[in-house]
């Protein structure tokens, strides 16, 4: 496996997730927007505990484009692609994954403040395989 880097933007996250499963790294604005409107959607599911903020006012926070992604948004995103996203915290080493009943899987990396995207080590002038 090796490190695909992700451009340190605050929307790492989103990118890594499109890069991974579209081969684009021009859909974070996309993806954001959808999480935001699954969260929306589901105030009894994405309710004041479980996002620390009421509904509303996460919904309007997580489409700030400064404003990081975090467990909700990759949960979502997971289901949206029918895929498990394990990440890995690099200082811990601990995995954590998210929808983990899909036979597909990519890997993330996080170091507290940032996400990369880990994928397989590609032969010499071979292209990303996207997962779809």
């Amino acid at each position: 496996m090796i490190r695909r880097k992700i451009k340190p933007d605050n929307r790492c996250l989103f990118t890594a997730i499109g890069y991974a499963m579209e081969g684009r790294m021009d859909l974070a604005q996309q993806l954001r927007e959808l999480s935001a409107a699954v969260i929306a959607s589901d105030p009894v599911k994405y309710n004041e505990e479980s996002l620390t903020m009421p509904n509303a006012a996460y919904v309007e926070y997580i489409m700030k484009p400064n404003t990081w992604g975090s467990a909700n948004e990759i949960d979502i995103l997971a289901e949206y692609y029918k895929i498990c996203i394990t990440v890995l915290r690099i200082k811990t080493m601990e995995l954590e994954s998210f929808g983990q009943l899909h036979p597909q899987q990519i890997f993330l990396l996080y170091n507290e403040t940032h996400y990369d995207l880990a994928v397989k080590n590609e032969s010499p002038g071979q292209e990303y395989q996207a997962v779809k």
